[in-house]
């Protein structure tokens, strides 16, 4: 595949990643604002999307340095992929926005159960590409994986926030779902620092004993 073909991809993947910010920037200057706890709500949610998304666009610039996109699959996960970020917007001003919505219980726990699901696919589809990119990159693989198993461990933060559990069972008069979005951060964190690290210092070391 032609460099010209991914350039145009890439261009078209932060377009994208574009749209679904301003989208929920038009969506602050919309609403109607009552008390300061509006506000605050807002810019509450605001900020919440936008660190996910911007820690998303800077893992897919990431992944579009490290694949190729020769492959059928690496280019289908890339349609995916860009299709579940636009949604998010969409899925967020439902949950945050959305009086009709925010008014029914039933209704929250089912938008927020398939926002939960879209940002989980969202990560799973970059575990994927990760692991492409390993498979195309033999002499990477330490970073690579490492890369890969922060995707699965924050994939499986929010495709397990989105079981009906989590939206009935609340901690402070706050559904756990929401508690565990605000965690995944930290998860991933710590995932990184205690879980990942070691396996990445093995990996190295057996790099180290093949090359002997």
């Amino acid at each position: 595949m032609a460099e010209g073909f991914k350039a145009h991809i890439e261009g078209l993947s932060d377009l994208v990643f574009g749209l679904a910010l301003s989208i929920g920037g038009i969506a602050l200057l919309n609403l109607t604002l009552t008390s300061e706890s509006d506000v605050f709500f807002g810019l509450f949610w605001f900020t919440f999307s936008f660190l996910i998304l911007i820690g998303m666009w800077m893992t897919y610039s990431q992944i579009m340095d490290a694949v190729r996109l020769e492959t059928d699959w690496a280019m289908r996960l890339n349609i995916a992929l860009l299709l579940l970020v636009i949604i998010e917007p969409f899925l967020l001003n439902i949950i945050a926005f959305d009086d009709s919505f925010r008014d029914s219980d039933a209704l929250m726990g089912f938008a927020t159960m398939i926002y939960a699901l879209d940002l989980g696919a969202i990560f799973a589809i970059m575990a994927g590409l990760f692991h492409i990119a390993v498979m195309q990159h033999p002499g990477d693989l330490v970073a690579l994986r490492k890369e890969r198993n922060g995707r699965v461990v924050t994939a499986a933060v929010f495709l397990v926030s989105a079981l009906p559990l989590f939206w009935s069972v609340t901690v402070m008069d706050q559904q756990l779902r929401y508690i565990i979005w605000f965690l995944s951060w930290p998860i991933g964190f710590i995932a990184d620092r205690v879980l990942f690290m070691g396996a990445a210092e093995g990996e190295e070391e057996r790099s180290k004993l093949l090359e002997r």
